[in-house]
């Protein structure tokens, strides 16, 4: 998202992927995962927390792709840009949960510890 505009980002979300895939099927929750990225890089929290609220909610869907996991990491980050930090300490926690044995190393979980420890 470096070198894309988040709202650009969002527009071309909205105008090219609504409705691709069937909402029974993984891709079909690949849009609502980078609308949820490209909100936080707005600062939209809340919008952002709703984003990532749904893939969690189609978990059974999601399977083992990895969006299942970090949707939990960042709707953690999005609750803590929007000042709710026990609902944000929780949902770091599920993410640790699942990366549990995970290789300490792995550059996200080393920032996901980081920022766990700088939630007040």
């Amino acid at each position: 998202m470096d070198d894309v505009a988040p709202g650009r980002a969002l527009t071309f979300l909205e105008q090219n992927c609504a409705g691709r895939a069937p909402r029974g099927s993984a891709p079909a929750l690949y849009p609502d995962y980078v609308h949820g990225v490209a909100y936080l890089a707005e600062r939209k929290g809340p919008e952002a927390a709703a984003e990532f609220q749904k893939v969690i909610d189609h978990r059974g869907i999601v399977g083992d792709s990895p969006i299942g996991a970090l949707a939990y990491l960042e709707l953690g980050r999005a609750y803590a840009m929007s000042g709710e930090s026990a609902k944000a300490r929780a949902q770091y926690q599920e993410f640790f949960a699942l990366w549990n044995g995970a290789d300490p190393d792995i550059p996200v979980l080393k920032r996901a510890k980081a920022e766990f420890g700088n939630l007040r």
